[in-house]
């Protein structure tokens, strides 16, 4: 059975600015952390808004992330973790000869999430501090209240593989955001409306993964039914009953607007419902790829990552970042 979180500890129960919080991920049994080149480690989301940086423990059974507390980070008397980020990395579970076992469970209890650990970092020492009287942990920085997160997270794209879609084929469509968000399907499935043509299609692809995460995936399966289109954008994300909100409860701005963050700008979609074009997606090119004379919109950094956790660093030492 692949290993699951059995625990959130710290090594000191109260945390001041510029000070180092040592996070230890605890597992029953050991996890391979498998980061592929070019990516970003893998974080822990922390409730006072902050977050923790992986930064060993791959091979056993304890995984150790670290987060310099800053003076413009919210105080927290409680500290929590609200998600395990993977930021595409693999966590590999082995069981107890060493050999692959699967995926390691990281889901946490958050809110009324009843599947997972229990998302509390507990401190299992003594605390030095006389007014601590339990094992929670505390971060105290210039704010002696925690901030509250009032920004709705954005949808900032909508992203698929170009190309043709035949009975048999899965469309994927990938929803981006500006920060980590949280789907709750209980009261129903999120969906994408499809458009061609100015016209709604009765195609809708479900929400499928990525809760947790800042990319939430939707799939739908090409049948017969499908019809024979081609400029296949998404006009809406249709809720359902469904939320999609950050740690905060903010629920998600997910307005598309044509030429910003809609599938059309990024992708071209055909859909081949009756199967005479063939089963295969064929890659076309991407008309972002195309230089555009028309096109004046210049290039932005979305988002600067650093790969080699928060530091401190010593001099002389290399630090990289992912842009």
């Amino acid at each position: 059975m692949p290993a699951s979180i059995l625990s959130f500890e710290s090594d000191r129960s109260r945390y001041l600015v510029g000070d180092v919080a040592t996070i230890s991920v605890r597992f029953d049994g050991d996890v391979d952390v498998v980061i592929a080149a070019g990516k970003p480690a893998p974080v822990l989301s922390l409730s006072n808004g902050s977050r923790a940086i992986y930064v060993s423990g791959s091979g056993t059974d304890t995984l150790n992330f670290r987060y310099l507390v800053s003076p413009t980070d919210s105080s927290d008397d409680d500290l929590a973790v609200m998600g395990v980020v993977r930021n595409g990395a693999v966590f590999q579970s082995r069981d107890g000869a060493g050999e692959p076992d699967g995926l390691a469970d990281l889901r946490v209890k958050v809110g009324t999430t009843s599947i997972g650990a229990d998302n509390d970092i507990v401190y299992p020492g003594t605390s030095s501090f006389a007014a601590d009287d339990d094992s929670t942990v505390e971060v105290v920085t210039q704010s002696l209240s925690t901030n509250t997160d009032l920004i709705a997270p954005r949808l900032t794209s909508l992203s698929a593989t170009s190309g043709t879609y035949s009975p048999g084929d899965v469309l994927e469509i990938k929803a981006s955001f500006n920060e980590v968000v949280v789907v709750d399907a209980a009261a129903g499935v999120p969906t994408l409306q499809l458009t061609a043509g100015g016209e709604s299609l009765t195609v809708f692809p479900s929400y499928a993964t990525g809760s947790n995460s800042s990319t939430l995936v939707f799939r739908a399966t090409v049948d017969e039914n499908f019809p024979d289109v081609s400029g296949v954008d998404v006009s809406a994300v249709l809720l359902n009953g469904g939320l999609v909100t950050d740690f905060a409860g903010n629920g998600a701005n997910i307005g598309i607007i044509e030429g910003q963050n809609n599938l059309a700008r990024s992708a071209s979609i055909v859909l081949d419902g009756s199967g005479t074009a063939g089963s295969t997606p064929d890659v076309v090119n991407n008309p972002d790829d195309v230089v555009d004379p028309g096109d004046v919109t210049p290039a932005r950094i979305e988002r600067v990552t650093p790969l080699d956790g928060d530091g401190p660093f010593a001099v002389g030492a290399t630090v990289r970042f992912a842009v």
